[in-house]
């Protein structure tokens, strides 16, 4: 059998821990890299007494599974669809909202007024836009005029009052936006941190003409990118496993994207460029399965339980403390913005952001010759504040 002959199916149930028999032309995803399924087993040595110096035969207990699975950070190819990791990070307690359409639906919104990081917008004159505070936060906006070049961004805080939305953005500007700035918020796909409603799914995973079965799963992840290279996400998910069996390697159909690379994009400390090596991004949240004799294995589906730390790291070329103070920032705990985006291509373009970044830590060191800091971050909020965004 051949190692690298590899599948997978994923697909959410309809009842948690029901098999949910997932498709290889509506469910299956593009692995970045082989899957691996594990089966973990309580095994029970008895220290029996025998009459001689060996124990007897031990125990066989609970039985329980994880499925690990690498796949590209990357679009769907059509913005407002639900991108490939979608449904993963839903089973990973990341809520998704899909915005079909831009707004304003046609053109663009002209600004009201602004500063280097927020700009604003009469709802009353351009209806298109939400009186609902948060309505827009994670997502892509497109600001053209000025800047004369378009950039787009990603809204970081979107509050109304009286009529005018003041939206804040990951990016600074070098002038304040102003009624020559024109604004388009962009079709998208927003995963932002969630408490209820997270989903269970049922994974297949075929090796050559073998397939494992996973049901009832939720799981973790941990999001990588690294300059000059595709994004990575590995998901690792918990649940029952079936029972092995030979199948036919299926004909699968996956999503035809090829993923972006991370140059020519962003990557912003509190809205200002700065160099970096890479990004990384974890919820470290815990997944447990519930004691109960009455399932099959003696245990309930899998819980994501809490706290939800999400943490990452960033190592960011150093630069003067008048420029950024990173160690100041450490040491008084003080929050910013951490940004990062790949992507040109409309329907393949993705950013992490996080509104309210607290380092950890601060260790100077270098990289090539070059002077670096790797920071250690907690991303803060409750269900809100950090987001990952396809468009």
């Amino acid at each position: 059998m051949q190692r690298r002959i590899q599948a997978v199916l994923l697909k959410e149930e309809g009842t948690a821990g029901d098999d949910a028999a997932p498709t290889p032309a509506d469910d299956a995803l593009g692995l970045a890299g082989m899957f691996s399924f594990v089966r973990n087993a309580d095994v029970q040595d008895p220290d029996e007494v025998t009459g001689a110096l060996d124990d007897a035969e031990f125990h066989l207990g609970r039985v329980s599974a994880q499925m690990t699975l690498p796949l590209y950070l990357k679009g769907s190819g059509t913005a407002g669809d639900a991108p490939q990791v979608g449904l993963p990070l839903r089973a990973c307690a990341f809520g998704e909202t899909l915005q079909a359409t831009a707004v304003p639906t046609t053109g663009t919104t002209t600004a009201t007024a602004g500063t280097i990081s927020s700009f604003d917008v009469d709802t009353a004159v351009d209806s298109d836009w939400s009186t609902t505070d948060g309505a827009y936060e994670g997502m892509p906006v497109t600001l053209s005029g000025n800047p004369a070049t378009p950039v787009t961004t990603i809204v970081t805080k979107y509050t109304v009052a009286a009529g005018t939305a003041t939206v804040e953005v990951a990016h600074s500007f070098d002038a304040a936006l102003d009624t020559s700035t024109e604004a388009k918020i962009e079709p998208c796909a927003v995963y932002v941190p969630a408490s209820t409603s997270v989903p269970h799914v049922t994974g297949y995973g075929y090796e050559d003409g073998v397939v494992d079965k996973l049901v009832g799963a939720q799981g973790t992840f941990n999001a990588q990118m690294t300059v000059g290279q595709v994004g990575r996400i590995e998901f690792a998910f918990t649940g029952r496993a079936l029972a092995q069996a030979d199948a036919t390697f299926p004909a699968v159909t996956v999503e035809a994207t090829r993923p972006p690379v991370w140059k020519n994009g962003s990557s912003l400390l509190n809205g200002s460029p700065v160099g970096v090596n890479g990004l990384s991004l974890s919820p470290n949240h815990t997944v447990v399965q519930p004691d109960d004799p009455n399932g099959i294995e003696g245990y309930d589906v899998p819980q994501i339980v809490g706290p939800r730390r999400i943490q990452g790291q960033i190592d960011p070329n150093r630069r003067l403390v008048a420029t950024e103070s990173v160690v100041a920032a450490f040491l008084n705990g003080t929050t910013g913005v951490i940004h990062a985006q790949a992507g040109k291509t409309a329907g393949n373009q993705y950013a992490i952001t996080c509104r309210r970044a607290k380092y950890r830590g601060v260790e100077s060191g270098e990289r090539g010759g070059i002077s670096m800091q790797n920071i250690p971050f907690s991303a803060l909020g409750s269900d809100d504040e950090t987001w990952l965004t396809f468009w």
